[in-house]
């Protein structure tokens, strides 16, 4: 999680808003994969 918000800030500070709005996906899309195998390990 923390990779993933290092990771938006700079892509966000050297590419500008589409860069950042990119990072953001990207990290969703980690966090939901996070999720969904936290839930599916634990069930």
């Amino acid at each position: 999680v923390f990779v993933g918000s290092g990771t938006s800030y700079y892509l966000a500070a050297n590419t500008g808003d589409q860069g950042g709005v990119a990072a953001y996906l990207f990290q969703v899309t980690v966090m939901s994969t996070y999720v969904v195998l936290s839930s599916f390990l634990t069930a």
